[in-house]
């Protein structure tokens, strides 16, 4: 890409990111329309025990009597949902790390199963949990996809990110990986390209364990810094910037494509079409659980981020969302715009049947540039995403990422105010 169109990438990736992500206090539940549709539902498990100095998820180093608290209160709040007439078909259970109490989450899944027909069930998770013992609690209660955050199977890197001696070396993980390939319909391996001191020799070890491996899936996620880990991240693992971003993602999917299908910017796999990333595929959800999101047409709404907060509120019968903001239609094209642009094409008679003939308006700069770039294509009723534009949607969707990211410590602020 050339400065110009660095610049240019750069000046749409604002504009986009400034209309479409916006959160502001709430004084009370807002009034949304409940979709007659099932949604995807969401579930927050906010414990881990340890704490990479990259993630800017909301999560907090493990206890074990605030965790049993959280999960009572969770089964209530999806109580909630089911009394008020939601409907749910698929579940992504994201943290954190979901299985730091196996047990109490195959019961909470159970829960989830009996009220609602589901389809499929996701779950996310560390390689030291990779244990036969807790892979079929989660089997039996009816996981059937299996996320785990590996990282880099490089062991300078995991021991920066102080995750050697809690999840094990290279080759430790990819032992458990290979112990757990087959229990699940889907087996994902979350990586990160673009660290610090990462070479492209590091990179290709990396993918190159991945294809020999032949893992269901693999996601490659260029690494995020935000507001609220940059200078821990900066202390473990070096200064970050994305110079090297670019030629790192050309490497890895020239290295995978051999042997995997792309089934959005960053997501490659061997079968089907399932992508990693629920909000490229929903376009409504509701999270639950403190530090959660929800989008439904109306907006975008986040639970409390305070987990004691959270555990009173639902105890006391009490909404736990309190930061959220209505879309206009503005906003509401350039989040479908985005999400189906990083999952491959955007269709025209989907974009016309939700936001009628005049859509184009509203979106004229952004697809000039993506066009006049040669990022899309208009191709038999749909704006394909060009091999060069792949790249555009991994930077869009990682300045994505860093916003939610950012909005997160937005909403921890706000939680330690009124704490």
């Amino acid at each position: 890409m050339n400065n110009i169109s660095d610049y240019l990438l750069n000046k749409v990736s604002g504009i986009m990111m400034h209309h479409s992500l916006k959160v502001i206090p709430l004084k009370a539940f807002p009034e949304v329309q409940i979709p007659k549709e099932p949604l995807l539902l969401y579930v927050h498990i906010p414990f881990c025990e340890e704490l990479c100095p990259y993630c800017s998820f909301f999560k907090v180093k493990f206890d074990k009597n605030l965790a049993d608290n959280y999960f009572k209160s969770l089964e209530k709040e999806i109580l909630t949902y089911n009394a008020k007439g939601y409907k749910f078909d698929e579940v992504y259970v994201g943290g954190g790390t979901p299985t730091v109490l196996p047990e109490q989450l195959g019961d909470l899944i159970k829960l989830i199963r009996s009220l609602w027909d589901i389809n499929e069930v996701s779950v996310e998770t560390n390689p030291n949990h990779l244990q036969q013992s807790i892979l079929k609690v989660l089997k039996d209660s009816g996981v059937n996809r299996l996320s785990v955050g590996v990282q880099t199977f490089d062991d300078e890197l995991l021991k920066k990110m102080k995750r050697f001696d809690k999840y094990g070396s290279g080759l430790e993980i990819q032992k458990k990986l290979a112990d757990s390939t087959g229990i699940f319909d889907t087996l994902n391996v979350d990586m990160i390209f673009n660290f610090p001191d990462q070479t492209k020799e590091m990179l290709n070890k990396d993918i190159s364990i991945i294809n020999n491996m032949k893992v269901d899936q693999a996601t490659f996620y260029p690494l995020m810094s935000s507001s609220t880990v940059k200078d821990k991240m900066t202390f473990a693992l070096g200064k970050y910037g994305t110079g090297n971003e670019k030629d790192f993602y050309k490497t890895i999917s020239k290295n995978l494509l051999n042997s995997y299908n792309r089934t959005s910017a960053w997501c490659f796999t061997l079968k089907g079409n399932m992508i990693d990333e629920y909000i490229v595929t929903r376009d409504n959800y509701i999270g639950v659980g403190a530090g959660s999101f929800s989008y439904l047409k109306e907006g975008m709404f986040a639970t409390t981020f305070s987990i004691q907060k959270y555990i009173d509120m639902i105890n006391s019968g009490l909404s736990p969302i309190t930061m959220g903001n209505h879309f206009g239609k503005k906003e509401k094209m350039l989040y479908f715009l985005l999400m189906s642009l990083f999952g491959g094409k955007m269709e025209l008679k989907i974009i016309r049947k939700n936001f009628g003939p005049f859509w184009f308006i509203y979106l004229f700069f952004e697809l000039s540039f993506l066009i006049l770039s040669k990022g899309v294509t208009l191709k038999k009723g749909s704006f394909i995403v060009t091999e060069k534009g792949r790249y555009y949607m991994v930077a869009l969707m990682r300045d994505f990422f860093t916003m939610v990211n950012n909005i997160r410590q937005q909403c921890r602020q706000q939680a330690e105010t009124k704490d």
